[in-house]
C-alpha cells in the first residue's frame, strides 16, 4: 500500500508540477503580448513539440493548440504510470486496485474535460482550454474580456457536466 501511496505522489506531482509551468507559460506568454509593464520579455518559441518527440506540433501562435497539447501530455503520463501499476505483476491486490481506481477518475476526467469543450463550443465559445482536478476547474476562452452573462453560461456548463460549485470554477479570458 505504501508502494502506491508514493507512486501515486509522484505521478500527482508530476501533474501538478506540469500545471505549474502551464500556468508560468500563460502569464509569460500574457504579459508578453500585452506588453505587461515591469516584466521583461519571455521569448516563446515558434513550435510545441512533445517531449516524446512523437512529432505533435502545436502552431506557432496557438495558445490554445499548445495548451490542449500539454494537458493531453500530462494525463497521458498519469495514465500511463497508473497503467504500470495496474499491469505490475509484483504489484498487490491493494495496490492494483488503487491504481485502476485512480486510472478511470482520470479517465472520467478526460470525458468531462472533452464534454465541456463541446458544450462551450456550441454556446460560442469556439476557442477553449479545460484543466479539471476533483476539486476544481480552469477555463480557458479565447476573448478579450467576459460579460456576466457568457460567465454565467461558462459556469453553468462546467457546473452541470462536474457537479463543482461556482466557487471552485475559474474563467480565464484569454486573446
Amino acid at each position: 500500500m505504501l508502494l502506491v501511496n508514493k507512486r501515486q505522489i509522484l505521478v500527482r506531482f508530476g501533474a501538478f508540477a506540469l500545471l505549474v509551468m502551464l500556468a508560468l507559460g500563460y502569464i509569460a506568454y500574457f504579459h508578453q503580448t500585452t506588453g505587461g509593464a515591469g516584466v521583461a520579455p519571455v521569448r516563446i518559441p515558434n513550435l510545441s513539440r512533445s517531449a516524446s518527440g512523437g512529432g505533435q506540433v502545436a502552431p506557432a501562435g496557438n495558445f490554445f493548440a499548445t495548451y490542449r497539447l500539454r494537458w493531453e501530455q500530462a494525463n497521458n503520463l498519469e495514465m500511463n504510470s497508473l497503467q504500470a501499476i495496474v499491469d505490475d505483476p509484483s504489484a498487490g491486490k491493494t495496490e492494483k486496485t488503487q491504481a485502476n481506481a485512480l486510472l478511470l477518475d482520470l479517465i472520467r476526467e478526460q470525458q468531462q474535460e472533452t464534454a465541456i469543450t463541446s458544450l462551450l463550443q456550441a454556446k460560442g465559445f469556439p476557442q477553449t482550454a479545460v484543466a479539471l482536478t476533483p476539486s476544481s476547474a480552469v477555463v480557458i476562452v479565447k476573448a478579450a474580456a467576459l460579460d456576466r452573462v457568457q460567465a454565467a453560461r461558462i459556469g453553468d456548463v462546467v457546473t452541470t457536466v462536474t457537479g463543482l460549485s461556482l466557487q471552485d470554477v475559474s474563467i480565464i479570458p484569454e486573446t
